[in-house]
């Protein structure tokens, strides 16, 4: 199995249509308005008692679904205690004479969800668990959608028992039915979405007063220009495409799951950015694109998503868990914003402000570890020719490096860890910056053995990513050396990388030789 490195802890086996525990949040809907705060203050005025077992029994034989005498057995799913919504609504597996029947959420404000997984499963019916019924009972309501006994995706490739073919036949056959919902739209109805986008990232509670005005004047303006270019289109999202979201069954049928917060949306290409983020899978799989998207994110896209990623983490999961990811996520937003905006590169003043930022945590204990990347047109790696990222242990990271004012040849070292542990490097890029374009440097494609193993350092044994047992503080790799012709200019270096402290995945990648 190749390493695992994208963000998203492990999950054990699900047989539900709806995850019960999950740590990521809900998208923010595009051209509909977000119902489920409508729903959550419903909640909170109007929770009371909830209906117990035998009760839900009752109210679903007066409904008619279930018939009288039937044997019915109704079990409780756990739940994320962090969601907003936790406190006011519970979930069960319904079985009926022994077969699961269906995943049943009982709580208030259910409608809106009812019509969207109506409407998801009607325009994906190949992919989609199929909603069974909404009943209303009292102050309560009862959302039922189809049962679908199958174990995540992730649960799938970690374990072995979905070969790497089948598990890209799998992906192949989702975008294919996402892209089947494409619609052409207007470009006067891609900017009302984005006006309501940028509304709520600026009502935000998670952003002081002064990052509003960063984000009103830079941030946003540049996401806005570059989201409202060509031909606009719209498609269905399930509003949370991640790979804990798709359930595979022992015989390889799939359904992508959640979509109770589907919508329709101009910006779906916010889906492969979820994807790659919140996915703990093969690299060969994490590249895996959605129709629409290219192979590699554009830089508005990383930005737009990471705001609608706070967002919704503040909406669905409260300011302090919206707070604590925006420390880890908005170092990466001015990253790309720094390199990607012309005036911005221009700046006097921007590089102060940014390196005047409060510093991230440093060391293992707080969970921080660093990458330094030194660059010399020789060879002879100095401190003043380097830069030093610092990056969450146990996540994929995205880092990109400036380089300024290359000429001809540049050398590039990597000292990638200052702690010891597992070293995975799932992507290496360079491209030379011309007008605000990336112009690659490296041929397309992941040629690990052009990376130098130096002091340090163990090489393992490289599938799609590069791994690494770092053995000391000091670790070096030697990457591909680049070469600039014409005009000096500006030279970016992004890696994505991923430190663990836990050696649990070492013994099957000790290499029996070189890779």
């Amino acid at each position: 199995m190749s390493a695992f490195g994208k963000r998203g802890r492990a999950a054990g086996k699900s047989f539900a249509c709806s995850r019960a525990s999950r740590q990521n949040s809900r998208h923010l809907m595009g051209d509909a308005p977000r119902s489920s705060e409508t729903d959550r203050g419903s909640f909170a005025q109007t929770r009371g008692p909830m209906p117990d077992r035998s009760t839900i029994v009752q109210e679903l034989r007066r409904a008619g679904l279930i018939a009288t005498g039937e044997q019915v057995d109704i079990a409780e799913l756990r739940r994320n205690p962090q969601r907003a919504d936790a406190p006011f609504t519970d979930t069960y597996r319904v079985t009926r004479a022994g077969q699961p029947w269906c995943h049943l959420t009982v709580g208030t404000g259910l409608l809106d969800r009812w019509q969207r997984a109506s409407a998801f499963a009607s325009a994906c019916p190949g992919i989609a668990c199929a909603p069974l019924f909404h009943h209303e009972c009292g102050h309560a309501a009862m959302l039922g959608v189809a049962w679908f006994e199958g174990a995540s995706l992730e649960d799938r490739c970690r374990d072995g028992s979905l070969p790497f073919a089948g598990a890209r036949a799998i992906l192949d056959r989702l975008h294919a039915a996402l892209a089947a919902t494409r619609e052409p739209s207007t470009p006067e109805a891609a900017a009302r979405e984005f006006e309501a986008f940028a509304h709520g990232v600026l009502q935000a509670a998670v952003f002081s007063a002064i990052d509003r005005v960063l984000l009103r004047e830079i941030v946003l303006p540049f996401i806005r220009t570059h989201a409202l270019r060509g031909a606009m289109e719209t498609r269905l999202t399930n509003g949370d495409f991640i790979a804990r979201n798709v359930l595979v069954a022992d015989g390889g049928d799939a359904r992508l799951i959640d979509c109770e917060f589907s919508h329709r949306t101009h910006f779906y290409a916010t889906d492969l950015w979820r994807w790659r983020e919140f996915s703990a899978l093969p690299g060969e799989l994490l590249e895996s694109t959605a129709e629409g998207t290219g192979p590699r994110l554009q830089p508005w896209v990383e930005m737009y998503s990471i705001l609608q990623h706070l967002v919704l983490a503040e909406q669905s999961q409260g300011l302090a868990v919206a707070v604590a990811e925006a420390r880890v996520r908005l170092p990466r937003l001015f990253e790309v914003i720094s390199v990607s905006h012309p005036a911005l590169r221009a700046s006097l003043l921007w590089p102060l402000l940014t390196s005047a930022a409060p510093p991230q945590p440093a060391g293992p204990e707080n969970g921080w570890v660093s990458a330094q990347l030194f660059w010399s047109a020789h060879g002879a790696f100095t401190e003043a020719q380097s830069r030093r990222l610092a990056y969450v242990s146990g996540r994929t990271s995205r880092l990109t490096f400036l380089v300024p004012e290359v000429a001809g040849p540049m050398q590039f070292r990597l000292d990638p860890s200052e702690t010891p542990g597992l070293v995975t490097v799932s992507t290496l890029r360079v491209d030379r910056l011309v007008d605000g374009q990336r112009q690659p440097l490296l041929p397309s494609g992941q040629d690990w053995s052009r990376v130098q193993v130096f002091r340090g350092a163990m090489r393992l044994r490289a599938v799609a990513a590069l791994n690494i047992l770092v053995l000391d503080i000091d670790p070096s790799l030697g990457l591909p050396s680049v070469s600039v012709s014409g005009p000096a200019a500006d030279v970016l270096v992004e890696i994505e990388i991923r430190h663990d402290s836990n050696l649990d995945a070492v013994p099957g990648l000790l290499a029996l030789g070189h890779p």
